[in-house]
């Protein structure tokens, strides 16, 4: 359970926008509390032993805890329904082939681990640690900034944290299912790249 200890530390490394970038507009990435993130990881390392102890005594719950059943409820905020679409509607084409693979190993390893409470709870940690990220941190400027801003944004305050966390035990989330995580909320439109 190592990779989860640091975690928090250094956070945000080399990630650096100025006004200019963003048409004069100031851009603030927010502040972190490391000891309430360290508390966090903390609490993650307790959940992904409780899973090894589930899977290991086959322990499987049959109900969705609520805090996940809140992202298995789509979400419609406008016309631009889905990933493909959202996709589209933003220039990003080109990223639809990768990103349905990536939405589609997270919901392998969604559907493989559901089944079990402690695996659950962590899912709802991640998804609901990506949405708040998105939501206050990329969303608010994805008028005033380009693509590759934004997506240095969603790597650094999503996918990498994401990795560090699920590193080490039975649920394991590499780049790819990390950025799978998000297209999935992006499929549910949780996740938009649009105003």
């Amino acid at each position: 359970m190592g990779g989860l200890m640091p975690f928090f530390k250094g956070f945000f490394p080399g990630l650096r926008i100025n006004r200019d970038q963003i048409l004069g507009s100031q851009y603030n990435i927010g502040v972190i509390n490391h000891g309430e993130h360290q508390l966090l990881a903390d609490k993650l390392e307790t959940l992904m032993k409780k899973l090894a102890e589930e899977i290991a005594q086959n322990l499987e719950c049959h109900e969705l805890i609520s805090n996940l059943q809140y992202y298995h409820k789509k979400l419609i905020v406008d016309d631009v329904i889905g990933l493909e679409a959202k996709l589209r509607h933003t220039g990003r084409s080109a990223q639809i082939d990768e990103a349905l693979m990536q939405k589609e190993e997270f919901v392998k390893l969604l559907e493989k681990y559901s089944l079990f409470q402690s695996a659950q709870k962590i899912f709802a940690h991640c998804l609901s640690m990506a949405h708040h990220e998105f939501r206050h941190f990329v969303h608010p400027h994805v008028d005033v900034m380009n693509t590759q801003q934004i997506d240095q944004i969603v790597t650094t305050r999503i996918v990498e944290p994401l990795v560090r966390e699920c590193t080490d035990g039975e649920f394991f989330i590499d780049h790819n299912i990390a950025m799978g995580l998000i297209y999935w909320l992006a499929e549910q439109c949780y996740v938009r790249w649009h105003k």
